[in-house]
């Protein structure tokens, strides 16, 4: 089993490639810096630690805010607690605070607890499914979030599908009928994260959510993961996902400079 430096390493590496999407990059101090390109002003700036011994340096700070707002965007430092514990615990003496922090989990090969899936069916949704199942994997994540959610178009659903070439999405139908939906996003140097999860109103309480997570890390592993991560919304969140054997191995912090 990885130890939980190595660990921690591994998924702050996926970090750092989830902030580079659509994003410029410049190495600041031990920090990449990562600058909205499409936001003229009032964006955020990413600071993501490279390194687990880094630790605060006023300057190196001082550099990043200062790049950050000649473009007019603001700085929040984001990564794993456990990564860079000392940096995590002296920024607050530097001005920043709190603005998210949510628990990660992790899960290996071997670790996963599988459920007895009956009665639900999984489907497996990639780029070459039938758009109406995409459409339906997109609505019913949409709608677990958000009741009122619209649904999704012919170009969302097509927009959709065309990012399941590497990545793969899922949905767990009961007697015929979506209940649940969630993804895993490409594997990187053996790495995935899970997102998306969510169940329709009616379904919840009844570990529909949990199987489907289940079901969608032992497929990751499948396709050559070896690292599956998640972040969970709530504590209680956690504990579904601790019952299919995932882990806490920190928070997900994203911490802002006070104004």
């Amino acid at each position: 089993m990885n130890a939980p430096l190595e660990i921690a390493r591994r998924v702050q590496g996926y970090l750092h490639v989830k902030a580079r999407a659509g994003r410029e990059s410049l190495a600041v101090g031990g920090f990449t810096l990562y600058l909205p390109v499409r936001t003229e002003t009032g964006g955020v700036g990413l600071a993501v630690p490279n390194r687990p011994d880094c630790a605060l340096n006023s300057s190196v700070l001082e550099r990043i805010e200062g790049i950050a707002a000649k473009r007019g965007h603001r700085v929040c430092v984001h990564g794993l607690d456990s990564f860079a514990p000392a940096l995590t615990a002296a920024l607050p003496a530097a001005g920043y605070g709190l603005s998210e922090q949510t628990p990660l989990l992790v899960c290996e090969p071997g670790q996963v607890i599988l459920p007895p899936l009956e009665p639900l069916e999984m489907v497996t949704v990639s780029a070459d499914s039938p758009l109406e199942d995409v459409a339906e994997n997109w609505n019913i994540n949409a709608r677990g979030f958000d009741p009122e959610a619209t649904l999704a178009g012919a170009g969302d659903a097509e927009d959709f599908r065309r990012i399941l070439e590497k990545s793969r999405a899922f949905t767990a139908r009961l007697n015929g009928v979506g209940v649940s939906a969630g993804m895993y996003t490409d594997i990187i140097d053996g790495v995935t994260e899970l997102v998306g999860i969510a169940t329709l109103q009616a379904y919840r309480r009844r570990g529909f959510g949990g199987a489907l997570t289940a079901f969608a890390t032992q497929t990751a592993f499948a396709d050559g993961a070896t690292l599956a991560f998640l972040t969970a919304a709530s504590q209680e969140a956690s504990r579904v996902y601790q019952r299919v054997g995932f882990r806490q191995v920190g928070e997900l912090l994203l911490m802002a400079k006070k104004i």
